[in-house]
């Protein structure tokens, strides 16, 4: 987590303890970074917020995919677009009740990507989520959803990153052998 969007984090876990998180959060940067990583930040706060069962299996089941209360939605290897069928069986899981904890959270990455009927399947659960479920869309180009979809989310720009941080992200994620190219 990037310092600049650690307080972006803290801040929309204010937020829910006070009962004033939207139940749809749409996620936007510029450059994409970080994205991910305050979305699995803000479900795994949500999850250990409500959780019935100890911090620890909590942290354990989000680790190891297996939390029935969490589901992360993506594009899948070989497509391009996130399909009809993937937002259908997302929408049931959301019209479940939650096993673990009195919430459940749907991640939705590069919602952008979603197809024409994949968003439209997704209005009603957006409009109207059964129980207490919290849904976060994340986008590089907002602009590519249709209006419906972004109408039904409170919209969120991540905090830009810092000539440091940048410097610092780059130290660590280039390779010698990109060094010794240049």
């Amino acid at each position: 987590l990037f310092p600049e969007h650690a307080s972006f984090v803290s801040d929309c876990l204010e937020r829910h303890k006070r009962g004033q998180l939207p139940h749809a959060l749409l996620l936007t940067s510029d450059s994409g970074l970080g994205l991910r990583c305050v979305a699995e930040s803000i479900a795994r706060g949500l999850l250990l917020a409500t959780s019935l069962v100890s911090d620890r299996e909590t942290e354990d089941r989000i680790m190891a995919g297996t939390h029935g209360d969490y589901q992360w939605l993506r594009v899948q290897d070989g497509k391009v677009s996130i399909g009809v069928d993937q937002v259908r069986s997302a929408c049931d899981f959301v019209g479940k009740t939650a096993g673990y904890g009195t919430s459940k959270v749907l991640v939705i990455e590069e919602a952008d990507r979603l197809t024409v009927a994949a968003a439209n399947a997704l209005l009603k659960t957006l409009e109207e989520p059964q129980g207490l479920t919290f849904i976060l869309l994340t986008s590089r180009c907002p602009w590519l959803l249709p209006a419906t979809v972004r109408s039904r989310c409170q919209s969120k720009k991540l905090p830009a990153l810092s000539l440091e941080t940048c410097r610092s992200y780059l130290d660590q994620t280039s390779s010698p052998a990109e060094e010794s190219a240049v």
